[in-house]
């Protein structure tokens, strides 16, 4: 009897152990759908789970083997925000997660090796993607018009084919870890534009401050970089808000370099400042994504980065103050003045900007300080010698109160400030830059200082004075200087706008040498069409006077 009863147990058990190796099905979301590829194996796909924000995909369906995210599988779900893929895929087919909008952080497992074309295309921002470490395929445009702030390659000696837009758009860049890329036969031709760290020892890791993220590199196989940190995130927080400087260190290891990617997020950081030594080793300048940071100083000459009107070179040291709003540099070669860089305070009416801060004069107003500024009425400090390029540019400014030793007015200094209405300049001021009130439509006074030697291209064009006096002091006037507008073509006559006759006092006796041809120039022009005659001179049109005294 005993033995009978065995054989049944026995029985019994065999009978369930194969029904459930024949139609065994692991835990997942309701509603995905499966497909047979081959024997024992399916791919799957979203089915009606497609408004799910989370889903878990099985290893087994119904006793098959899920080896696959089918072609175009969870392709539109926007809702999805969190996936889970199990060790048994190995092949993301094409278009698997495009347009999941919502996604922004995915696991791949080891077991993937290989990724089809345009797998994560259209999706949204991911912080790090981190590839298997048996990846052997890599497909065309895998991250196209999406955004992947790094990628990581674990082991590049697996790889077999990578297509040479795998990963050329969407990537902000590549890190492959120490030791994984071996096979010198493989080359790797996605490096076009850069975006490739090899030897990279550690990565997506955190400075003791909590101010920036950074990854830590061997010697680049090309000597681009040295070993040490490369930073490529600025965190925003409570601490570093206002002025940011980048270390020349974080713990042991010497900052290398500036990734080429480097981001800020926040429009709380005003400025960050470069130490020379690490400046000399930026890779690309024009491609950090500052976009939130108003100005770059840097402690060199930094010629090539000069032209940017966002860089401020040779700067010593730096300060922003929350209370008056002010955000200042010193220079290398005069540590005890100062310029003012940007003005963020809350005052629109009356500003005075003070002789000094942190007990430092001064000296510059730096270019674009106050573009678009809100403040009607500023009044200069009395030791301010320059306005740089752009320094009131596009702002609601009505009056300037000038200090009494300003020399230069630089180019595009009140570029299209439509509201001054007035300027007059000290005896100190020697020069006026290019375009410097291009656009004051309301300009309707000005009073130009003896003791001023140039006058640029431009600089009053489409003005609203009516008289202006030259100083015999002018040596140089540029063409266009007084340009006011273009005539108006009225049938076969050629009439000046209302408004737009006026007189040129000079006080030379006649044209000096220095003066361009074209310096009175009032049109070039008329209703798009060059004239014969390609320019008139302001007696044509209005009173010029030689040897003008009061």
């Amino acid at each position: 009897m005993k033995r009978v009863v065995f054989l049944l147990l026995m029985l019994s058990a065999l009978i369930f152990i194969g029904s459930c190796n024949s139609n065994h099905t692991d835990p997942h979301t309701e509603g995905l759908e499966f497909a047979m590829i081959r024997e024992g194996e399916c791919q799957v796909s979203a089915g009606t789970a497609i408004y799910q924000s989370e889903i878990v995909i099985p290893a087994t369906y119904q006793g098959m083997t899920v080896t696959k995210i089918a072609n175009y599988g969870f392709n539109y779900c926007e809702n999805l925000t969190k996936i889970i893929i199990p060790d048994s895929v190995t092949e993301i087919g094409e278009h698997a997660f495009r347009k999941c909008t919502s996604l922004t952080k995915i696991n791949l497992p080891s077991s993937v090796k290989k990724i089809e074309k345009n797998a994560f295309a259209h999706c949204s921002t991911f912080d790090i993607i981190v590839l298997p470490d048996n990846i052997e395929y890599l497909s065309s445009g895998l991250f196209f018009g999406s955004r992947v702030n790094t990628l990581v390659i674990q082991d590049a000696s697996t790889l077999k084919y990578v297509s040479a837009s795998a990963l050329n758009d969407g990537v902000g860049r590549v890190l492959v870890l120490d030791g994984s890329f071996n096979d010198s036969s493989f080359h790797i031709d996605w490096d076009k534009d850069a975006k490739i760290f090899y030897n990279v020892k550690a990565y997506n890791k955190i400075s003791p401050d909590n101010t920036f993220k950074y990854f830590e590199i061997g010697q680049h196989e090309d000597n681009r970089y040295d070993a040490g940190a490369i930073i490529y995130e600025i965190i925003v927080n409570e601490e570093n808000q206002g002025c940011i400087t980048f270390p020349k260190s974080i713990g042991d290891l010497p900052v290398s370099c500036l990734d080429f990617t480097l981001q800020a997020y926040s429009d709380s950081i005003k400025a960050v400042k470069i130490p020379a030594d690490l400046d000399k080793k930026l890779y690309n300048f024009y491609n950090m994504k500052l976009d939130y940071v108003d100005c770059i100083l840097v402690e060199n000459e930094a010629e090539r980065l000069a032209d940017n009107p966002r860089v401020v070179p040779n700067c010593h040291s730096f300060g922003y103050d929350k209370d008056t709003g002010f955000l200042w540099a010193s220079l290398t070669s005069k540590p005890d003045y100062i310029k003012i860089i940007g003005y963020y305070g809350n005052e629109t009416e009356e500003l005075k900007i003070p002789d000094s801060i942190d007990k430092r004069i001064v000296l510059e107003i730096a270019n674009e300080a106050f573009y678009k500024s809100q403040v009607k009425k500023i009044i200069l400090p009395s030791d301010l010698t320059l306005l740089d390029s752009g320094a009131f540019q596009a702002s609601e400014l009505e009056e300037i109160i000038f200090g009494g030793k300003l020399e230069t007015i630089a180019e595009s200094a009140f570029y299209l400030c439509t509201k001054l209405k007035s300027i007059s300049l000290p005896s100190s001021t020697k020069s006026i830059g290019d375009n410097a009130f291009y656009g004051c439509s309301s300009l309707t006074s000005v009073t130009l200082n003896q003791g001023l030697e140039s006058i640029g291209e431009s600089v009053f064009h489409l003005c609203s004075f009516t008289s202006i006096t030259i100083p015999k002091s002018v040596l140089v006037i540029k063409k266009y200087a007084l340009r006011k507008g273009e005539l108006q073509n009225n049938g076969d006559d050629l009439r000046v706008p209302d408004g737009y006759v006026y007189t040129v006092y000079c006080e030379a006796e006649e044209k000096p040498e220095g003066w361009e041809d074209l310096w009175d120039v009032f049109y070039t022009n008329v209703n798009g069409h060059t004239l014969v005659r390609t320019h008139a001179y302001i007696k044509d049109y209005g009173l010029l006077v030689w040897g003008y005294t009061e």
